[in-house]
């Protein structure tokens, strides 16, 4: 009901920032537990990157249908609908994907040498680009695995960059 609606939130705006605060800590906290995961799994960086990929492929291959999308994604389509400390919301969440990969893609450079010259924050963006790209390609194609394909290209590219 509306009342109780205005008892939880005292506007829509709060609503929305309730909304993408929960759903980017779930991100964070899913991105966290898979290379926590990985990092038991694997020592050597390479491995653990490349593993902490797969993680996320077979999370996607395990979905049963094409999935909804990303809130963040979603928020960020209606840009002029959502205001500034939303954007911020959003923006601080996607930054934590790629901090937590650049993690990741500096101890692998550490000890392994790129194939060509890169610039590591765009390997580190590439991992969520491949995730919102493939929830948009997946309901536009009713292609329930195509998301999860698509994680296994970017652990192929990663493994491919840094090995002889």
């Amino acid at each position: 009901t509306k009342g109780a609606f205005f008892y939880h939130f005292e506007t829509k705006t709060d609503l929305a920032h309730a909304l993408v605060s929960r759903f980017a800590q779930t991100d964070k906290s899913t991105t966290d537990a898979m290379i926590e995961r990985a990092s038991k799994l694997a020592r050597d960086p390479l491995h653990r990157l490349l593993l902490t990929i797969g993680l996320f492929a077979e999370m996607f291959e395990q979905t049963d249908s094409p999935t909804q999308g990303c809130l963040l994604a979603t928020f960020c389509y209606e840009s002029a609908l959502i205001d500034e400390r939303t954007s911020v919301i959003i923006s601080d969440a996607l930054m934590e994907t790629r901090r937590a990969m650049r993690v990741l893609l500096d101890e692998v450079a550490a000890t392994a040498k790129p194939r060509f010259e890169i610039n590591l924050d765009d390997v580190a963006d590439m991992f969520t680009v491949i995730i919102e790209g493939g929830f948009v390609l997946e309901r536009s194609f009713q292609d329930r695995g195509l998301t999860a394909r698509q994680m296994r290209l970017y652990q192929n590219y990663v493994e491919m960059l840094f090995t002889s």
